[in-house]
């Protein structure tokens, strides 16, 4: 009888103990992991490692030749990432006509005169601000354009020679010479609001497309 009651004794504190104690199996789930992140290591990128800069698409392709301002001329084909529409007004006897005219119309373009822009720095950029614009027409005797064209300040050109950045602008410095006498830098001229109609060597004066 004794052993009786002891049996159940044991019995009755072991499912009180297993209330209070988990259970695990092989099924039970398992905390997530957590992986170390370590903070990323930013090191200096050298750019002349990084590969060239591919040059933009070329929306036209011209033949032509372009007048440099020392009289040289180079023949080849321009390469050009836009088009261009022009708006002219044409005086009449009867009044004025607003005209637009395209690329394709133009034969030839002159640049007239630039008109300097200060850079802020004692430099000055010059460009171009006023044209003569020849059409395809025999009878042309060219249009005055007031204004910039910016498709032409700086375009791509090339011949036998390879491709080569053509600009119709050009910089220059109003800087102090010997005896406290200011100058251009690059065109020598003493004269701050010289003639600008003469630009420096190396700049494209006129442009002229060859039609098909």
């Amino acid at each position: 009888m004794k052993n009786f009651i002891k049996l159940t004794v044991i019995l009755f504190l072991c499912l009180v103990l297993s209330a209070f104690i988990p259970v695990y199996s092989q099924d039970s789930p398992k905390e997530p992991y957590q992986p170390l992140v370590n903070e990323p290591v930013f090191s200096n990128i050298s750019f002349t490692d990084m590969p060239p800069v591919e040059k933009p698409p070329y929306l036209l392709m011209i033949k032509g030749a372009i007048t440099f301002s020392d009289g040289s001329v180079s023949n080849g084909t321009l390469y050009l990432t836009n088009t261009l529409k022009l708006f002219i007004t044409n005086r009449t006897q009867t009044g004025k006509a607003p005209k637009m005219i395209t690329l394709y119309d133009i034969s030839k373009i002159d640049i007239i005169r630039w008109q300097p822009v200060n850079n802020g720095d004692g430099t000055y950029l010059f460009m171009p601000v006023f044209y003569r614009i020849y059409t395809n027409s025999r009878y042309s005797e060219g249009i005055d354009y007031n204004g910039n064209i910016g498709l032409f300040n700086s375009f791509d050109f090339g011949n036998e020679n390879g491709t080569n950045k053509v600009l119709s602008y050009f910089s220059d410095a109003w800087v102090e010479g010997k005896n406290s006498d200011f100058h251009w830098q690059n065109s020598k001229s003493a004269i701050f609001g010289y003639d600008f109609t003469h630009p420096i060597d190396g700049v494209a004066v006129t442009l002229q497309f060859y039609k098909n």
